[in-house]
């Protein structure tokens, strides 16, 4: 009797393994519903040059009402760009942010990152740290 509990404990453990294998593998394979993101990497709003704004392009993979907002490295909400934005699906769009916060003051010095959130599809995405826009308010 202890053998085959050992026998059917060993072979569950083996199909739950194979089970949670085979679910990672399917959801390396879906594919994210933004893609050819392009971020701004420098932002100066004081220089009225090329950088005096910061530019934030996506595409999607399905049409979308998307909320584009900058956050902070604490993931605090600093400026909202995108409220409600209709996004057409795989057509380029293009917002900017020009270093403001929600109560219009210049965002401090920093790094910041664009979060988006698709309305439709009820997900949220933070950039990755390499979609960072730095922010020099000194220039």
């Amino acid at each position: 009797m202890q053998r085959v509990l050992t026998s059917v404990t060993l072979l569950g453990l083996l199909v739950a393994t194979a089970a949670a294998f085979a679910i990672t593998e399917h959801l390396k394979l879906i594919k994210s519903p933004v893609y050819g993101a392009r971020v701004s990497k420098f932002l100066a709003p004081t220089c009225h040059c090329g950088t005096s704004k910061a530019s934030i392009r996506i595409r999607l993979r399905h049409n979308d009402r998307v909320r584009l907002s900058i956050v902070d490295a604490g993931n605090h909400t600093v400026a909202i760009i995108a409220k409600a934005a209709q996004v057409p699906k795989r057509r380029p769009r293009t917002f900017f942010w020009d270093g403001r916060t929600e109560a219009g003051t210049l965002a401090p010095d920093g790094a910041y990152r664009p979060e988006i959130h698709l309305a439709d599809a009820r997900r949220t995405i933070l950039f990755p740290l390499v979609d960072r826009i730095f922010l020099d308010t000194k220039k």
